[in-house]
């Protein structure tokens, strides 16, 4: 009896707030949260719309149709803590975690205990005077995604990272800008180091000995000379609190120089690759409100 009385109290108790008893069980497939909310509702409209308003014909009409389209809401309602919106993987994101798994990958090759890796990179990742004069042109590509320190490594992938949101990059351009810069980067390094070593005089006689080329630091220059030239006003927050305006980074970054046992990392390369960059962003604002010539037909 018990059982009962507590169900016949619960059934008064709803019809007196303008509820008619419902069937047992889940009538709706709302998470708790969902049900919650919705029962807020029923007992706000409620108040707001008896049943004696709405059969007296007292506004009870448009309130009724407005808790109605409030059930239909919250029908579709879902919280966004427990349902997040869905991550949109793009081929932008792809280009750039590919430029961070690469150079990540080579450092720890530098650092392996296995001598093949480690001889594989300094001999095919790690350009020079020595490996060019030697036929190895390729290094002047693979030398873009390799790093013997990893704090050198960190330096220019951070560069990279910070002023990401600014102008953000297609996944085209951005590759486009990385590797033409690196490469100039490289090729700028060894064209400094060879005329250094009297190359004009003596040609390769004292240039072999050479510090090589390690890093990205040529690529990450063009992008950032690229995107300074198109936003010189841009600036970043470092951690939240430090501002770093891009024309100040990029001739701080351009300045510092790495110097290892293996390998040499400064101005020359950067500056060499913050020129491919610049001349790319210039040739974009020239190109940028030149109409295209009709297709046929």
């Amino acid at each position: 009896m018990g059982l009962r009385s507590a169900v016949r109290c619960f059934q008064c108790t709803a019809a007196a707030w303008g509820q008619g008893p419902r069937a047992w069980g889940q009538q709706h497939p709302f998470n708790s949260q969902q049900h919650a909310a919705q029962k807020y509702l029923d007992l706000l409209l409620a108040r707001l719309c008896p049943k004696t308003l709405s059969s007296a014909g007292v506004g009870g009409a448009p309130l009724a149709a407005a808790a109605g389209m409030g059930r239909a809401a919250f029908a579709t309602f879902t919280p966004s803590r427990l349902y997040p919106k869905a991550f949109k993987y793009t081929t932008e994101d792809a280009a750039f975690w590919g430029i961070i798994g690469a150079n990540v990958l080579a450092a720890l090759a530098c650092k392996a205990e296995a001598p093949w890796a480690r001889e594989f990179v300094m001999r095919h990742m790690r350009t020079s005077v020595e490996a060019l004069v030697d036929g190895r042109y390729h290094t002047l590509v693979t030398c873009v995604v390799s790093h013997y320190s990893l704090i050198h490594m960190a330096i220019n992938l951070a560069m990279l990272a910070v002023f990401r949101r600014t102008q953000p990059l297609a996944a085209g351009k951005l590759l486009e800008l990385y590797a033409l810069g690196g490469v100039a980067g490289a090729a700028g390094h060894a064209a400094y180091c060879w005329w250094d070593a009297g190359g004009l005089r003596f040609g390769t006689q004292y240039a072999l000995n050479t510090p090589s080329f390690f890093g990205c630091s040529g690529g990450v220059a063009a992008v950032t000379a690229y995107k300074a030239v198109l936003e010189p006003a841009a600036l970043r927050m470092v951690g939240g609190i430090i501002p770093l305006p891009i024309l100040f980074a990029l001739p701080l970054y351009c300045a510092m120089e790495v110097k290892e046992a293996e390998y040499c990392d400064g101005y020359p390369a950067k500056l060499s690759g913050a020129a491919v960059g610049a001349a790319m962003a210039i040739l974009t604002l020239l190109t940028r409100g030149r109409a295209r010539p009709a297709g046929p037909g």
